[in-house]
């Protein structure tokens, strides 16, 4: 399992990479602008929050693979927002090039069932699909360059950012 950004984007196809690379930037940019002062540091993601609003964090630390992850004082517990799965897979993972979200999990860390709902609602206008029960997926999940095919166009990669935003902004509101 790859266990830093390095890893995971060496273990991407070279157009999958470029897509990965411009939206882990895009998240990136996003935590810092709602208050995060350090979305690269995921060792603190689990820390006490010592007065900063929130963290916005791409995790490489969990088996299960590498999550964007949301840790906020209105929250009961860390909400894995959105899963990543190479290309190349070399962990041989089901899933493969897709990006998903597990909207079951989110109400475990504390986000209320409607705003978990909302958010799968508005990851759609990003390009992602039904993946069975509370699970999204991108729509090309699992074809050759299936991230690339998705998030390459600079929309897709703003109407992820805003479900985000959306979502943290009715998490600021509990």
């Amino acid at each position: 399992m790859a266990r830093t950004r390095d890893e995971f984007l060496q273990d991407c196809d070279a157009e999958d990479r470029s897509a990965y690379e411009s939206l882990f930037e895009d998240v990136d940019n996003l935590a810092r602008e709602l208050g995060d002062p350090d979305p690269s540091d995921e060792t603190t993601l689990n820390k006490p929050l010592e007065g900063v609003p929130l963290r916005l964090r791409i995790s490489f630390g969990d088996p299960k693979g590498p999550s964007l992850r949301l840790a906020h004082g209105k929250l009961g517990g860390v909400a894995p927002l959105l899963w990543f799965f190479p290309s190349q897979n070399e962990e041989r993972w089901t899933a493969v090039n897709r990006v998903s979200a597990l909207l079951a999990q989110l109400p475990k860390a504390g986000v209320k069932d409607a705003d978990a709902a909302t958010f799968g609602l508005n990851l759609k206008k990003a390009g992602f699909v039904s993946g069975g029960g509370k699970v999204l997926k991108t729509s090309t999940a699992g074809e050759r360059t299936g991230v690339s095919r998705v998030f390459r166009w600079e929309s897709n990669r703003a109407d992820l950012v805003t479900a985000v935003r959306a979502l943290v902004t009715k998490i600021n509101a509990y």
